[in-house]
């Protein structure tokens, strides 16, 4: 049969290299059930060495060793999808079977049974195997469907080739297609495998984030509750200090740690655990902000000139403190008894990544000397530094009232 070196050539071929590919797959991954596929594609590759071998030496320790091979690789491929689907590594009668073949080959090897007879139970039992193992997948609905499904029953079909191949094998016409469809089924066993195994993996790493997503969630809602204990508490004790400076101090820290604790809120109910959406955070701080001051009367006007807004935690934290701090200058400076009191918070877009917040007021103006370097006390001097942090832009402007403009991108390069 002169077609039968170059077909055998071109299988090892094909297998050799899918075992080459489990091997770096599982180097990357460290994953067993990798190894032992390597392993069992690995033996199933030089099964065809050892029948190149015997074509050309005539040996019979060659055709042993490709029985032999035939039956180990089969085997092994049983383990490394068991271990793969988390069940035990190989039932004890596979195992026990497994032997008793393997004497079978070694025994009938060395005698003068003809070589038809000598491979059907060898044949007869691999086939056993893949289709053992092709419905196994089937039964199994933890992964792929799609892919499970095909790997499983070309298994199957592979495995009902294996019985009939003692028989066919001497057919001469079709022991070509005989060889390429044992090809093809190896091919589209072992990359069928690998694509359900990304699945998996896919799989758990979704799994992986859901879980991370909900520890997250989880902290944000614990942060949050304690923010607001502590926020309650120093409510509390503010009415009961009677020195005005101390008052205005914890009112403050008070301010800002309700800014914090908004944030953990809303990341808790957001659609993500690590952005928000930035002008609801506004329109809720502004209203708390006003409602703290007493300033019911005060009006308040909100542009968003942008798409809604979703930014993420640390830079929300940094502007959510520079409008606490432009917020209640305004609130508490701006405007003498009186006097309409309106202020207006604005976002826009103006450039790809780029934005601006405007906080606007129709008060008295900033007076002299407050944004300069001897007023570092001052709210303005730390929204400053604030700005300085998220790399933002900082512009005043005191006609007719107040306009502060803070523009910052939100992807920030490191200085």
């Amino acid at each position: 049969m002169p077609w039968l070196a170059p077909a055998l050539i071109a299988t090892f071929s094909n297998t050799a290299i899918l075992s080459l590919v489990y091997l770096y797959l599982f180097v990357k991954e460290k994953e067993k059930s990798l190894l032992l596929f390597c392993i069992s594609w690995s033996l199933y590759s030089l099964r065809f060495v050892f029948m190149l071998l015997y074509l050309f030496f005539e040996l019979d320790w060659f055709l042993i060793g490709n029985q032999a091979l035939v039956l180990i690789s089969g085997h092994m491929l049983l383990v490394a999808v068991n271990v793969w689907l988390k069940k035990y590594a190989s039932p004890q009668i596979w195992s026990i079977l497994s032997f008793i073949c393997l004497l079978w080959i070694l025994a009938a090897g060395l005698s003068d049974i003809l070589f038809t007879i000598y491979t059907i139970p060898v044949f007869f039992y691999v086939g056993a195997l893949y289709i053992a193992i092709g419905v196994r997948l089937l039964k199994n609905r933890s992964y792929a469907p799609g892919g499970r499904r095909i790997v499983g029953i070309t298994l199957i079909v592979w495995g009902i080739h294996k019985l009939d191949y003692p028989f066919l094998r001497p057919v001469e016409w079709f022991a070509p297609w005989g060889y390429l469809l044992g090809a093809v089924a190896a091919v589209v066993t072992a990359i069928g495998m690998i694509l359900i195994y990304f699945d998996a993996a896919k799989e758990r790493l979704n799994e992986l984030l859901r879980e991370k997503e909900i520890l997250l969630r989880e902290v944000h809602h614990r942060v949050k509750n304690n923010l607001t204990v502590l926020h309650s508490l120093l409510r509390n004790q503010i009415d009961l200090v009677l020195d005005p400076e101390s008052q205005a101090l914890l009112q403050k820290l008070e301010d800002k740690i309700f800014a914090f604790a908004l944030i953990h809120n809303l990341l808790h109910k957001a659609a993500s655990v690590e952005r928000i959406d930035f002008f609801e955070y506004v329109k809720t701080f502004a209203h708390h902000l006003v409602d703290t001051y007493g300033e019911e009367s005060a009006i308040l006007e909100f542009s968003l000139e942008t798409e809604p807004l979703v930014i993420d935690i640390d830079l929300a934290k940094n502007l959510g403190l520079i409008l606490n701090e432009l917020l209640t200058n305004s609130l508490k400076h701006a405007f003498r008894n009186g006097d309409q009191k309106r202020i207006r918070i604005g976002m826009q877009q103006i450039g790809e990544d780029k934005f601006i917040m405007t906080v606007e007021d129709n008060g008295i103006g900033i007076p002299e000397g407050a944004t300069g370097g001897g007023a570092k006390m001052s709210g303005l001097y730390l929204v400053s530094v604030l700005c300085e942090e998220i790399q933002a832009e900082l512009s005043i402007q005191s006609r007719g009232g107040t306009q502060i403009g803070v523009g910052f991108r939100l992807l920030r390069t490191a200085n």
